[in-house]
């Protein structure tokens, strides 16, 4: 593959649709690598692989693109770069026919306007696999402090519905789940004449896309979390129930100081109704640890968090300051110590909890996708293990029986 992919499951999609434009103009002698900008860090790795590019194929050139290119797209040099390409540019035919021909400039890098047309494009599947990521939208209306994805992604963006069906229909084939994803896919539909939903898209596909199987969706914003789409984990089957939210603090003063629009009532009311209506439901979240003023009390509502609306996944983050965004210059940085230290507290918190969950599986039913024959996920996301022989089907669905619990994972029996 001449595509590396650092990043997001939109960039994992667009890396999808770009390793199709190579091979339509023949660009075998290209490397691409679609960066990422969440945290400095991200931005480092990329560049270090470019430059471990570059020393280990000479010969090759090599297209930067994603989100790092749009926060500074001239810090790449000359001499390990050809091609410095904006996140609309990458996914555009005529980039890569004016590469094929010679004729594309060195930097190209478009304004994400509101007012701006998407490229349409479509990934058609050579490979049967458990699941994909279905794109909806890209860009954010959102101006939190620590993000800079309105620099990177514009402003929010829907897909046209018909494409989304399309897409839908072709990864139907290959694929038993389909993960709607993007950069803020609760904002689906804002900009919409006829306004439309999430919760009235997951209907649209359900009923237009009969040979979907199951659906499910990534990382939502509580703030627009409302009952229609709570409810759908109650009516809709193909829903599966697992849930993510984007929470990043538990604590109401931190969440102003980070522009969210959500308070922490809000998402213990939206966890509540979720695990009230499908017990089946699992639910993770974002948490970052160390945000600027954040003092030891408002951490331990973080911690608190876990239990009052009762998540049982996180992913954590110790604040990263990223230059370009208000938080970088923010009073009262917190002590990058005790940021890990915080986040490490909170590590241990959720892992007990979650291993309690594990335990009272122990001796029950449950049904499952079989990724490759020593790993699982059972509808609700958690991960499953072969209890004696390997799983007998890849790429399907099992039912088995729990016999222990290992490293975090369900030890499973088949039937």
């Amino acid at each position: 593959m001449n595509v590396v992919t650092f990043g997001c499951r939109l960039n994992a999609y667009e890396s999808d649709v770009i390793e199709g434009f190579l091979k339509k103009y023949d660009l075998s002698d290209l490397i691409v690598v679609n960066t990422c900008s969440v945290t400095s860090e991200a931005e480092r790795q990329a560049m270090q692989k470019i430059r471990q590019l570059k020393r280990k194929f000479p010969k090759m050139r090599i297209m930067v693109t994603g989100c790092s290119v749009h926060m500074d797209p001239l810090k790449f040099p000359r001499d390990v770069v050809d091609f410095v390409v904006g996140n609309d540019d990458k996914l555009r035919d005529d980039t890569y026919k004016k590469i094929a021909e010679g004729t594309y400039p060195r930097v190209v890098v478009s304004e994400l306007l509101l007012t701006r047309e998407l490229p349409e494009n479509f990934v058609y599947p050579v490979v049967k696999k458990v699941r994909t990521y279905l794109p909806i939208q890209t860009g954010c209306n959102y101006e939190c402090t620590f993000c800079s994805v309105r620099k990177t992604r514009g402003k929010a963006k829907s897909f046209k519905i018909e494409n989304i069906i399309k897409q839908a229909k072709l990864f139907a084939k290959s694929y038993r789940e389909l993960v709607l994803t993007g950069i803020n896919i609760s904002m689906f539909g804002f900009d919409m004449d006829l306004k439309l939903s999430l919760a009235d898209l997951v209907k649209i596909l359900i009923e237009e896309v009969p040979e979907m199987e199951f659906i499910s969706l990534s990382s939502l914003d509580p703030f627009v979390v409302g009952r229609d789409l709570i409810d759908l984990y109650d009516t809709e089957d193909k829903l599966l129930p697992h849930v993510h939210l984007s929470i990043q603090s538990g604590d109401n003063d931190v969440l102003k100081l980070m522009k969210r629009r959500h308070s922490r009532e809000k998402v213990i009311d939206v966890c509540k109704r979720l695990k009230s209506i499908n017990q089946n439901v699992r639910i993770g979240a974002d948490i970052i640890t160390g945000f600027p003023s954040e003092t030891d009390e408002a951490f331990m509502n973080s911690l608190r968090l876990v239990d009052d609306a009762d998540l049982d996944f996180l992913h954590i983050f110790p604040f990263s300051r990223r230059p370009g965004t208000e938080a970088y210059d923010m009073d009262n940085q917190v002590d990058k110590k005790i940021s890990k230290q915080r986040a490490k507290l909170l590590r241990e918190k959720i892992d007990d909890k979650f291993h309690k969950y594990l335990l009272d599986m122990v001796g029950k039913e449950m049904e499952f996708f079989v990724e490759n024959k020593m790993h699982g996920r059972t509808m609700n996301y958690v991960d499953v293990k072969p209890f004696l022989k390997p799983f007998s089907e890849e790429n399907g669905i099992l039912k088995g029986v729990v016999k222990s619990v290992d490293e975090g994972m369900l030890v499973a029996d088949y039937v």
